[in-house]
């Protein structure tokens, strides 16, 4: 579940929560857990200050780290959960990923417990032509903030889709429905559309977002699949 799921409940009885955060799984397995690739930035000090800044904004009351240690426990115990803002953060649909371990391995029809985005680089969801993806992911900045209005931040959404070729997709945030203001690819596999997003069109908190895959394209090599690879969404602040 969400943090704010977790928090309400424990605050009901009076009593605090931490959020754990440990390592991502993704991009430290091997090859074959990502077999259509996956986006870079996971277990970086921007990630880590995302998924802090998203755990502080739905109510915990503070931050432990499991099973990190060395270099990397210095680094992301150094940010200050309650001093998140103006820190650069990339935001990842999917954060720790799957890793082979799911739901259903430790309780019957696990997944129909699971209120996670689905976008996990190891088991991608696929969609047909014209179809969409919905999903939530949770930011921790204050946009109408001091910081905010100073350094003026600039928002970007990058897709990563089983396209190695340019093709019309959208991403509808919060209603605002945004065309792919460019694309790359550097491989037989994938291919990464980016997105300018308004911050004005953001919220401190969970925010809706539906990827879009064009309806008179397909890619080549994937034997009629449009694959939601990866998605993560990309906070900079000016200095």
């Amino acid at each position: 579940n969400p943090w704010h799921v977790m928090a309400e409940v424990v605050h009901r009885h009076g009593m605090k929560v931490y959020a754990s955060m440990d390592d991502s799984r993704i991009g430290t397995l091997p090859t074959p857990f990502h077999p259509y690739g996956y986006l870079p930035g996971r277990n970086e000090s921007m990630f880590s200050a995302a998924r802090i800044a998203e755990a502080m904004s739905e109510g915990m009351d503070g931050i432990f780290f499991f099973n990190t240690q060395m270099h990397w426990l210095h680094e992301y115990a150094s940010i200050d959960p309650l001093a998140t803002e103006g820190l650069d953060k990339e935001y990842f649909a999917a954060e720790r990923g799957s890793g082979g371990d799911l739901p259903w391995n430790y309780v019957y029809d696990g997944g129909r417990y699971s209120n996670y985005c689905q976008i996990d680089p190891w088991r991608p969801p696929e969609v047909c032509p014209g179809g969409s993806y919905s999903f939530t992911i949770s930011v921790g900045d204050d946009f109408g903030s001091s910081v905010a209005k100073a350094r003026a931040p600039k928002a970007t959404a990058l897709a990563m889709m089983n396209y190695t070729e340019p093709a019309d997709v959208r991403l509808n945030v919060n209603g605002l429905v945004l065309k792919s203001a460019d694309f790359t690819s550097d491989n037989a596999t994938n291919g990464v559309f980016s997105f300018d997003v308004p911050v004005a069109c953001l919220r401190r908190g969970p925010n809706d977002f539906r990827l879009m895959a064009p309806s008179d394209k397909i890619p080549e090599n994937a034997e009629g699949k449009i694959l939601f690879v990866d998605f993560k969404l990309r906070v900079k602040y000016q200095n």
